[in-house]
């Protein structure tokens, strides 16, 4: 600002400035370090793009031919879904293959852009997913149904698109059950209309979790269908139950209503009318129909539970009823304990064992997912798989083995094996690979040499739970064949001799054999329902040993041959069982012939090679799909004035680039700034650059001994690299970056009136502050699905900034920080979690108020912010004094923390978008000390206290939660501190 005196003071004079091109270099150089050619992106892979009519298609070379698949099956789809939903996109969709995880799945955005990801890997064995008559109908159905629903946009929301770009789409804002409806209902259509065993919706296992939760009288109400809660299965429950209510809705209204209900919401203004939506097209709004569907099904359930119960139910002993997931019971060699994969919701994922004889289960090891073992004949070590990280970044599982001594030792890398079985004798495992949608059956040593892939189908066909025989001779197996068939195989590897060992509709899986190789015993659900039967190999002849409830599965048989371990089902999840074998028990049924086959062949022929006519694939393009194609405005309310921000995010569809714009206006004086960012992330470690300009009023220039408002302008720079290293279990990331950001008055320089009376100005820093950060952070941190947050880990950081004229700056800073945080939570009360963290810092510094730590109790907060945007208070203050009210150069704080949740309310009212979730009590005593010389105990202060945390979820979607505490402080300035804020616990 200029003053209209003719003395004038002027900015202040900088201190000695290093070389000019110093902040050139130092930014160069940080950039050059980024380019060293890894993985992070995998730079190996060259990507290909083609396009059909309605999509463009974009992969890795090595995925061409299923890309070509999906390709014909998403042209396929568009021909059946689009008249089915009465919805046309009118624009390209984008399609991206991969292959980097070992998971089933994919997904689909349509803000700002159509974009559909489909991961090329089959669903595994015991799998909500495992009922497909082909597996990639059933992921391009789901996805595509998703598109075909969320795009269909009208009224307001068009007109607002058609200025914005896409940036709103109401059917978005439907509860997520809905949206799950529609995709589970369309992917199923399969079993409506051809009798195949296709889609979820009549599976076994969801069969299963409807009747068992029926039976029990714990099936959702709609509000706990629509929000999700703590229960199991799950994620699993908006699919589930959404499926379930629109096969409801469409035997009683017609599926036409579906296409008319998307169209209508998604032209609506307001949202969260859901329930008025459906009530327009069917008459019935959705508690009506939800309570419609729920007596159904509970009358169905009861009578099918009747049948059973007059049969005789055969269910074996629960011997494992704490754990929600239970996965691949296998007896030790001495059949005195059983080997298991359990997670109970509390305690980490892990393989355990169970003695029979006292009850007593050991954890084993800790794995980062579901994993199965096989025993080595000693009894003491085994093999199993489990997730890895490969080359740090694909998501694979590999195979381990674990010592007598508990030494893990990893045995395959990157070789996507899977479900190992150790031949008797221990010199030979067998197992599953898997790659590019398809999977092999392949043998080991025991070291990982020696890989043999010892048989393979066609290109479609999928290989499940392998088993060696007594003998050593023959494996058994699962598969999936091309037509829907899951059936079961006998192979020996040395004479390549395959039979088929049955041929039906049911689905057949984890066969074993009985430890005198006569028999097979077999999971199966040929009643519907999941049973364990045995087999007689010689003669084929087949009994029913179990008759579930729930179900059966995964079978496994003692060594002495007396009894079975299996997995069974109740209403809360899995659990793991024992019975006694009586072959005078079992129920004989109809037997399948074994027959000799050539090979793995479906019903079907795999697809071919592309005809000459089909598009030609040429090298992928990012530029094409890198653009921002859409911007918003936001409103920022607080600060000195007012400004809206005007931002735009743009970045191609296979990740490499990543771009950002932002512009800032302010509403009182039109001042503007501006931001722009890019990342790649082709190299390893990945790249991050920026650019801003901005500029502020401040208030910390004095003339003629008062304050003088004035103008501070803004124009920084940033670039960093980022190097991270993850593991299944842990991970550590390293970033290093440069700064600089230069600022100076309005103008150039401070011009004011000087009164020769008064003391001489005082100036504020201003001029060029540059200089590298380097940051580190290590995380093993996890938590469990009932417990207060994070319950078991440890994670340690530190970061360094330092500013100096060597690098170009005018000013010298230096701050360190670093912290640790763990947590534990107590064997009396497995949802009990104690937390600590510990952090500390100092600072050095020339310029404002840079190497500068404050503690203290919360700030105040602006809760539309907190609630809309996520922005939640700061996770570790100083409670019971206030904000910021301690500083110095150097600080050190510890925080502690007890807690435990006291009531799942789980709670809403019909389809209104607000839920209540759950209540945790934390108790906390909080230590800090801040000063700028070297700190005694004096300048420690203490507080503690109380927080009640009250879980809330609004407008569907939306999670907070409101933390409503009491601290004291115990020492001067401290006193009693009550706070209402947002925000979760460290």
């Amino acid at each position: 600002m200029r003053g209209h005196a003719s003395a004038r003071g002027r900015t202040r004079r900088r201190p000695g400035r290093g070389p000019v091109l110093a902040p050139v270099v130092a930014l160069a150089a940080t950039c050059l370090l980024a380019a060293v050619p890894a993985q992070a992106g995998d730079p190996e892979l060259e990507w290909r793009t083609f396009e059909t009519p309605h999509f463009r298609v974009n992969f890795p070379d090595h995925l061409e031919r299923i890309a070509r698949r999906i390709a014909r099956k998403l042209e396929a789809a568009h021909r059946i879904l689009v008249p089915l939903l009465d919805y046309e996109p009118t624009e390209i969709a984008e399609v991206v293959v991969t292959d980097d995880t070992d998971s089933a799945n994919g997904s689909t955005q349509v803000l700002p852009a159509n974009v559909l990801r489909f991961y090329a890997m089959p669903p595994f064995d015991f799998s909500p997913l495992q009922e497909y008559d082909d597996w990639l109908d059933l992921l391009v159905t789901h996805e595509y149904t998703h598109l075909l629903h969320l795009d269909n946009i009208g009224g307001l929301a068009s007109v607002v698109n058609a200025i914005f770009g896409k940036t709103w789409a109401p059917n978005h804002m439907s509860p997520y059950f809905i949206l799950e409806a529609y995709t589970t209902f369309q992917e199923s259509r399969g079993r409506r209309e051809r009798g195949r065993r296709a889609g979820r919706i009549g599976s076994t296992l969801w069969e299963m979790y409807l009747r068992i939760a029926a039976l029990d009288g714990e099936l959702l109400t709609l509000s706990e269908a629509i929000h999700v809660p703590r229960r199991f299965p799950h994620g699993e429950i908006s699919y589930l139950y959404g499926g379930y209510f629109f096969d409801y809705v469409a035997r009683r209204h017609g599926e036409a209503v579906f296409a008319e209900i998307a169209d209508d919401y998604g032209s609506d203004l307001l949202p969260f009318g859901i329930s008025r939506t459906f009530h327009e097209a069917t008459g019935e709004d959705l508690l009506q129909l939800w309570d419609g569907m729920t007596a159904e099904l509970t009358a169905r359930f009861a009578a099918q539970a009747e049948a059973l119960r007059a049969e005789g139910l055969v269910e074996g002993t629960r011997v494992v009823t704490d754990a929600e997931t239970v996965r691949a019971p296998r007896f030790s060699p001495d059949g005195r304990r059983i080997g298991f994969f359990a997670y109970d919701g509390y305690d980490p994922p892990a393989l355990q064992t169970l003695d029979l004889e006292t009850g007593r289960r050991e954890r084993l090891r800790i794995v980062p997912g579901q994993a199965a073992l096989s025993w080595a004949p000693d009894g003491r070590s085994f093999v199993y798989h489990r997730a890895e990280i490969y080359r740090g970044f694909y998501g694979y599982y590999d195979l381990f083995a674990q010592r007598p001594d508990g030494e893990e030792v990893r045995l395959t890398e990157g070789l996507r094996a899977r479900e190992p079985d150790l031949r008797p004798g221990g010199d030979r495992i067998a197992c599953v690979l898997s790659a590019h949608g398809g999977s092999f059956l392949a043998t080991l040593r025991p070291d990982g040499t020696g890989v043999e892939i010892v048989l393979s189908g066609d290109e479609e066909s999928q290989i499940f739970t392998p088993r060696w025989s007594p003998d050593g001779r023959t494996i058994a197996f699962a598969a999936w064949l091309p037509g829907g068939r899951r059936d079961l195989f006998l192979f020996e590897p040395e004479t390549k001799r395959l039979r088929r060992l049955t041929d039906d509709d049911a689905y057949d899986s984890s066969p074993v054999f009985s430890p005198d190789g006569r028999r097979l015993f077999f999971s199966a659900d040929r009643t519907g329902i999941a049973n364990v039967y045995a087999m007689e190999l010689e003669s084929g002849r087949t009994w029913r040993v179990t008759n579930a409830l729930g179900g059966a599965f995964q079978p496994d048989v003692s060594p002495d041959g007396t009894k079975l371990a299996f997995v069974g089902f109740v209403s809360s999840g899995y659990d793991l069982r024992t019975l006694d074998l009586d072959p005078d028990a079992w129920v004989e049924v109809e037997a399948s012939a074994p027959t000799e086959v050539e090979g793995l062949r479906g019903t079907v022929e795999p697809a071919e090679d592309p005809a000459p006519g089909a598009p030609r694939s040429r090298p992928y393009d990012p530029w094409q799909t890198a653009a921002p194609r859409a911007w918003w405005v936001e409103a920022n309310t607080g600060g000195e004035q007012p400004f809206l921000t005007l931002s735009a995010l743009g970045g191609d569809v296979a990740g490499y680039h990543a771009l950002s714009a932002a512009v800032d206006v302010g509403l009182y004086d039109g001042d503007l700034g501006y931001g722009l960012g890019y990342g790649y992330h082709g190299w390893y470690p990945s790249l991050g650059l920026g650019h801003w300009y901005n500029s502020r009023p401040r208030e910390d220039l004095r003339i003629n001994g008062d304050k003088a408002p004035w103008l501070q302008r803004n124009y920084g720079a940033r670039a960093e690299i980022s190097v991270p290293f993850v593991h299944g279990d842990w991970g550590q990331w390293y970033t290093l970056g440069y700064r600089l950001e230069y600022s100076e008055p309005d103008g150039g320089e401070f011009e004011f009136p000087l009164d020769p009376n008064h003391v001489g100005p005082v100036f504020p820093d201003v001029g060029l502050l540059s200089g590298f950060t380097l940051s580190w952070y290590f995380s093993n941190i996890r938590g469990g699905t009932y417990t207060a947050g994070a319950s078991y880990g440890v994670g340690f950081g530190t970061d360094v900034h330092l500013s100096h004229p060597a690098f170009g700056s005018d000013f010298e800073v230096l701050e360190v920080r670093a912290g640790a945080t763990g947590y534990a939570h107590l064997p009396y009360a497995r949802s009990h979690t104690v937390a600590a963290r510990l952090a500390g810092g100092m600072g050095r510094s020339n310029f404002r108020s840079r190497g500068i730590f404050f503690l203290g109790g919360f700030p105040e907060q602006d809760f539309f912010r907190g609630i809309f945007y996520g922005e939640a208070m700061g996770a570790t203050p100083l409670r019971g004094y206030e904000p910021y009210s301690i500083y110095g150069s150097r600080y050190a704080q510890l925080n502690f923390e007890y807690r435990l949740p006291v009531w799942d309310i789980d709670w809403g009212l019909w389809a209104l978008p607000a839920f209540f979730r759950r209540v945790t009590v934390t108790a906390f005593c909080d230590v800090g000390a801040a000063s700028w010389r070297e700190m005694t105990w004096n300048d420690v202060k203490v507080g503690a206290g109380a927080e009640l945390f009250l879980g809330l979820s609004i407008g569907w979607y939306l999670e907070f939660n409101l933390r409503i505490g009491y601290g004291y402080g115990f020492m001067d300035p401290g006193g009693h501190d009550f706070y209402v804020v947002l925000g979760s616990p460290f």
